[in-house]
């Protein structure tokens, strides 16, 4: 006897304590499926592309009696032919259908498994990709926000800066000559001699 399979009963609605997880897990199955089938149905088509390539190929070798001399120029044909019948396909709508499902799927893939990890994060007590999102929009606001107020406190600052400032010595070529004189000579000593 096996556990319950919810597979048996599909489109039941999920029950519980993990119903958000199971309901997530639930799309995430169903959108795998459907790019197994896509993907499936794009292969074929792209073996096709071959296969006509290889047609191509082979009618052109018979047209052309002389064969090609060398090997390059035989691979030279077979990518003109490969080219030609793939540029034909992928303009048909067909291709385009099949490759923008799959674009689709993929995205809507990506969507539900960035949902199923935010919530197992939130379960975890882990910082979430939005909430890692939203701190760097305000780190990068901030710093904004700084550069634009930078200017804005230098020229605040100036005017107290060179008042509240000690005044610094001249220096000595600015001195007036006498002053410059003075302090140049080193002090006479005036000479003691006996009375």
């Amino acid at each position: 006897m096996g556990g319950f399979d919810p597979q048996t009963f599909p489109g039941i609605p999920a029950l519980g304590l993990s119903r958000e997880y199971q309901e997530t897990a639930a799309r995430l199955l169903e959108l795998s499926k459907q790019f197994q089938q896509r993907y499936a149905e794009f292969a074929q088509q792209n073996a096709a592309i071959m296969q006509d390539a290889f047609q191509v190929m082979k009618k052109r070798l018979d047209a052309a009696p002389p064969a090609p001399s060398s090997p390059t120029e035989l691979y030279d044909a077979w990518i003109d032919c490969a080219e030609g019948t793939y540029a034909q396909a992928a303009h048909s709508e067909r291709f385009a259908r099949l490759l923008a499902e799959l674009c689709n799927i993929s995205s809507a893939f990506k969507v539900e498994r960035g949902k199923l990890t935010e919530q197992i994060a939130r379960h975890l007590d882990l910082p979430s990709r939005a909430e890692v999102d939203t701190l760097h929009h305000q780190v990068r606001a901030l710093k904004l926000a700084m550069r634009a107020a930078a200017p804005r406190a230098a020229e605040a600052a100036a005017p107290h800066a060179t008042a509240s400032r000690p005044a610094a010595p001249r220096p000595a070529a600015s001195r007036p000559p006498s002053a410059r004189a003075k302090s140049s000579k080193p002090p006479k000593q005036r000479k003691r001699g006996k009375k």
